[in-house]
């Protein structure tokens, strides 16, 4: 990561941050740990504690944790590496234990309730040609 990209990075993970209420926990944390855990309690919590009840509404925490044992399925144990994204977005890179290419972890937050998260979305980063070819060594 060149100079400016991290200042970049640097700069929306800060203003992300900052939209954020003071007594608000962020849930990127509590969400790699109750990830790798892989335990439908541990993700259950997870979902009841930082999903907005809108989220809820739509599809059930069930749904949302049969969602994320699937997702931990394909990507294994994952290791964060950087956050970056702005107000209600954050999207977290993280590296896979079972995939060659990083992936990105996309957290949606509730408009009125930022604290909160609406909807998750993963999905594998394109492979990089030179890690892909470093990786088949």
């Amino acid at each position: 990561m060149n100079f400016r990209t991290a200042i970049q990075t640097a700069s929306l993970a800060l203003a992300a941050t900052l939209a954020l209420p003071a007594s608000a926990a962020d849930p990127v944390e509590d969400f790699v740990q109750a990830f790798n855990r892989a335990e439908r309690p541990a993700l259950t919590a997870y979902v009841q504690q930082n999903y907005s009840a809108q989220a809820l509404q739509e599809r059930s925490a069930e749904e949302r944790v049969d969602e994320l044992l699937n997702a931990h399925q394909q990507l294994g144990a994952i290791a964060f590496q950087e956050v970056s994204g702005v107000s209600r977005v954050s999207v977290i890179n993280v590296r896979s234990s079972h995939l060659v290419q990083d992936a990105d972890i996309v957290l949606l937050r509730d408009a009125n309730l930022p604290h909160q998260i609406t909807d998750i979305y993963i999905h594998p980063v394109e492979p990089d040609a030179v890690l892909t070819a470093e990786a088949s060594r």
